[in-house]
């Protein structure tokens, strides 16, 4: 390639990877142990008492099943997002240019 094509190319990708990404609140459920030992499969993991794995799941998202720990004895699951909604005024959209 030539140089005015890796330029263009990094620009691009400095572009792309420059967007702004938002966490969001993951949810949790409550489930079982069975369930989680049935969703983790031969990645399951344990260390002092807790068990559990994450992996990815519904639609592109990341479920962390887990039992046992600081959060008590019980099962849970949770469902993180990749993105959230960028708020208005946040972000490329939000800058505002000005000329000299």
């Amino acid at each position: 390639m030539t140089a005015a094509k890796y330029l263009g190319l990094a620009a691009c990708l400095s572009f792309a990877i420059s967007q702004p990404a938002w966490a969001k609140e993951p949810d949790r459920y409550h489930t079982t142990e069975q369930s989680v030992k049935t969703a983790c499969g031969k990645n399951l993991q344990s260390n002092g008492g807790v068990i559990g794995c994450t992996k990815g799941c519904m639609n592109g998202k990341t479920c962390d099943y887990s039992c046992g720990g600081k959060e008590g004895g019980d099962c849970r699951v949770y469902v993180f997002s990749r993105l959230a909604p960028v708020p208005v005024g946040k972000g490329w959209s939000g800058q505002k240019l000005s000329r000299r």
